[in-house]
């Protein structure tokens, strides 16, 4: 009540239920920094989470667990919906993680072997800036683009792509960004032209490039070590190229 000034902590190391409520039926923290080493239960509705904290517990029921605000640290099992807030720091997170919009502005942000992150912004996107995104568990990107600079992915896990979105610099080519694979990255669906880009991205395979419909055109340049299958195209559409693995390639420009 102090317009943001001095605001309060909520500790959760038990259980919080969020069970009923009514016209929009959530449950929000604004200015109170909310920690979760607990069980967070929303069987009904949501609970919107709007100044940050840290998710280190766990969650259940079917309802919706929101951050909306501010930033967090994720080193738990939680089923989250992220619209607008910051990850930062160090975090290893093993719940599932439906990213619909907000940033990861610094720090390492890791998705474990048990954990899923879903990259579903529709028409908008999301950002990565300045930040490592490390893949052991499930990455499913189904909509929405992915803007960065000065960033690093690694997949060692499996990486699915659903869309015809983009991965691109928003810098206007200045601090590049690089994507490493040395798992399996998957293009499996899309629309219209059908092609996932990566558009001033360093692009380097020593994994799996799995293009089982339409095109994987990569633009910036890289390195190609690994190898390849399905019958779509992976197209080396721009930048320097070293070639020393088994994909099957379609080089255009």
């Amino acid at each position: 009540d102090n317009s943001g000034n001095n605001p309060s902590t909520f500790n959760n190391s038990g259980v919080f239920l969020k069970l009923a409520g009514s016209s929009t039926n959530s449950t929000v923290f604004s200015y109170v920094t909310f920690n979760n080493s607990g069980v967070v239960g929303v069987q009904r509705g949501s609970v919107s989470l709007q100044y940050g904290g840290n998710l280190s517990g766990s969650s259940s029921g079917p309802g919706v667990l929101q951050l909306a605000g501010g930033t967090w640290t994720l080193n738990g099992q939680e089923t989250l919906q992220m619209v607008g807030s910051q990850l930062s720091g160090n975090s290893s997170f093993a719940g599932v993680l439906n990213w619909l919009g907000g940033s990861l502005p610094g720090g390492m942000f890791t998705v474990a072997a048990s954990g899923t992150m879903n990259i579903m912004a529709g028409a908008n996107s999301v950002t990565l800036d300045n930040c490592t995104l490390n893949n052991y568990g499930t990455v499913v990107w189904t909509s929405g683009a992915i803007a960065n600079h000065s960033s690093t992915f690694n997949n060692y896990g499996e990486w699915d792509a659903l869309s015809d979105a983009a991965c691109f610099n928003d810098n206007n080519g200045n601090n590049v960004s690089t994507f490493n694979n040395s798992g399996t990255f998957k293009k499996l669906a899309g629309s219209s032209t059908n092609s996932t880009v990566f558009s001033v991205v360093t692009f380097n395979n020593g994994g799996i490039m799995a293009v089982e419909s339409g095109t994987v055109s990569l633009q910036y340049g890289g390195t190609m070590s690994g190898s390849s299958t399905g019958p779509g195209v992976l197209q080396l559409a721009g930048g320097t190229w070293t070639l020393n693995g088994q994909e099957t390639l379609q080089m255009v420009g």
